[in-house]
C-alpha cells in the first residue's frame, strides 16, 4: 500500500470512529466535527510515520555475536 492510499484509508477509518462516538454522545453535527478532527489527526500521523517502520524486519546477518558470561 503506498503512502497516499494508506493516508486515505486511515482518514476514513478514523472519521468513522470519530463520527460514531461524537454522534452517539452529542448528535449528528458533533459527530461530523469529531470525525473530521479524528480523521485529520489520523491521516497526518499516518503520513508522517509511513516510512519510519519500513526497515524493521531487516536484520544484519553479518553482525558479530556478543557473548556475555554470567
Amino acid at each position: 500500500m503506498d503512502r497516499t492510499t494508506n493516508t486515505v484509508a486511515n482518514f476514513a477509518l478514523n472519521f468513522l470512529i470519530g463520527y460514531a462516538v461524537g454522534a452517539l454522545l452529542r448528535g449528528r453535527r458533533a459527530g461530523v466535527r469529531a470525525g473530521l478532527l479524528a480523521g485529520g489527526v489520523g491521516a497526518l500521523a499516518s503520513w508522517v510515520a509511513y516510512d519510519r517502520f519500513e526497515d524493521v524486519d531487516e536484520l544484519d546477518d553479518d553482525a558479530e555475536l556478543v557473548e556475555i558470561e554470567l
